[in-house]
């Protein structure tokens, strides 16, 4: 499990008036209890302590926002710091996106799964990522979307760069509903590639090892709120 954390500085505010000043060194600033309302998520945001207003910049309470929002707030007393721990899902940690690993001869056609687990609760609304692979070993022939992409004719897409040596994979729920998210986990994609017969062609080797690596990677929950993942690149292994 990997967390993502990110070191905020918090500003406390010593009076409950609807007037307060706070000063700095030679600054000064002015805040002033909000009189609007905040909605995250749709909801109205609560809180004991007041929202402000400062140079017309709005702020919130740091540990109730990160209340509503699933976050932990954390204060580190060694370090003397508010720490916020930025999780990928509501389980508490990031997806994993994995490139299975296979085992060929020169001149074999093979299939690699590209699958997703641990996917968080709300479910994939749209994704985009690249894949890498090495033209002088390997032939890309097709890629076909897997079992856990319930529309692929409207929701999956992908194209072979083949001079850049590049897969770019495309999700979206196009409808918009929550109707065709990817809950569950399993295979997201299908590589069908070919080893080439010459990879061993002058190089006096019996074995080659060759990588199809992530490049950009992009995923998002039925909010439109990032999806951190774990990747793990698939190796081939190629054997006289």
């Amino acid at each position: 499990m990997m967390k993502k954390w990110l070191c905020v500085l918090v500003v406390v505010v010593l009076a409950s008036t609807c007037f307060m000043a706070y000063a700095a060194e030679t600054n000064q600033w002015t805040a002033l209890k909000a009189t609007f309302k905040v909605f995250v998520k749709g909801e109205e945001f609560q809180s004991q302590d007041p929202i402000v207003a400062i140079n017309g910049r709005t702020y919130l309470p740091l540990k109730a926002i990160g209340d509503v929002l699933g976050v932990d707030v954390i204060w580190n007393e060694e370090l003397r710091r508010v720490e916020v721990a930025m999780t990928g899902n509501e389980s508490g940690r990031e997806m994993d996106v994995v490139i299975g690993g296979i085992k060929a001869k020169p001149g074999d056609t093979v299939e690699i799964p590209v699958r997703f687990e641990n996917i968080p609760t709300q479910g994939i609304q749209t994704l985009n990522f690249s894949l890498h692979y090495d033209s002088k070993v390997m032939e890309v022939l097709k890629v076909e979307p897997g079992s856990i992409v319930t529309d692929p004719k409207n929701n999956f897409d992908y194209n072979v760069v083949y001079e850049d040596s590049e897969i770019l994979m495309i999700f979206d729920d196009d409808k918009q509903k929550g109707e065709g998210l990817i809950k569950t986990d399993g295979d997201f994609a299908k590589l069908t590639v070919k080893i080439k017969s010459d990879v061993f062609s002058g190089s006096g080797a019996s074995r080659k090892f060759s990588l199809i690596a992530f490049g950009d990677i992009n995923f998002c929950d039925y909010d439109l709120n990032p999806i951190f993942c774990e990747l793990k690149d698939g190796k081939v292994e190629i054997v006289e």
